[in-house]
């Protein structure tokens, strides 16, 4: 993928709207929104997350001291000061994002430091094949793929659409994204991965209900896969999508 231009924006991670301060002995603790539950709905196996924001200067998150009560649902992947491991810089706002690996379906608590106080995110991950998934797509649309026709409606019932053809190489693709009445787009991140290595593009979004990602090539290879993740989200829950097509 011949990047033009990356756009990194300020990226409102998921479950903005359920982020609310927690109680702490000092207000410069008492600035920081910690989720206190999460649904994240996708496949067993998925990496998933949440942010913690509006962490004052000069603070971070102990990575030591992130855990996950119950690793048989899920392990801790990683804690990044980016929007997406290696993407989208976002400290320079306070975030911190905590990503786990689905192991089952099930609850557990994370619980991280930050100073001298402890919190806890109850994490709730549910399955994308069971009814806990519908789809908060109203339109999607990707250059070349399906005539540049919405494709919303091949997430009805799955959150991961495989197969899907590029008809000729992209040279300005562009991916529009709208939710569904209700859901706000927290994230949306292109890759491809061409037989040699892979090649990123992050993106991040502010929370809204549409989106636009363009600027670069979609190159038409036979071993090149490029692949569209998006988190979208209502209220506490957060629905994890992608797309592959090549």
């Amino acid at each position: 993928m011949k990047i033009k231009k990356i756009f990194c924006a300020v990226m409102a991670f998921v479950l903005a709207a359920t982020l609310v301060p927690v109680n702490t002995l000092t207000s410069e603790a008492a600035s920081i929104n910690a989720p206190k539950s999460v649904t994240l709905v996708s496949q067993k196996g998925n990496i998933v997350g949440f942010s913690v924001e509006s962490i004052p200067g000069g603070q971070q998150i102990d990575v030591s001291s992130v855990k996950s009560s119950n690793k048989s649902v899920a392990t801790i992947s990683s804690v990044s000061e980016y929007a997406y491991p290696e993407t989208d810089y976002d400290f320079a706002n306070g975030n911190v994002y905590i990503y786990l690996k689905i192991v089952k379906f099930g609850t557990t608590k994370v619980s991280y430091k930050i100073g001298s106080k402890t919190y806890t995110t109850t994490v709730k991950l549910k399955d994308s094949k069971s009814s806990a998934y519908t789809n908060p797509l109203s339109s999607l649309t990707i250059s070349g793929v399906n005539g540049g026709k919405n494709i919303a409606s091949k997430f009805k019932k799955k959150s991961e659409v495989k197969g899907l053809k590029l008809s000729s190489t992209q040279k300005n693709g562009k991916i529009k994204v709208k939710a569904k009445k209700g859901w706000k787009i927290s994230y949306v991140y292109v890759s491809d991965y061409d037989g040699d290595g892979g090649h990123y593009i992050g993106k991040s979004t502010d929370g809204g209900s549409s989106y636009t990602i363009d600027g670069f090539e979609l190159e038409k290879k036979s071993k090149t896969y490029h692949t569209v993740e998006f988190s979208l989200q209502k209220g506490s829950k957060s629905v994890w999508l992608s797309v592959t097509f090549n």
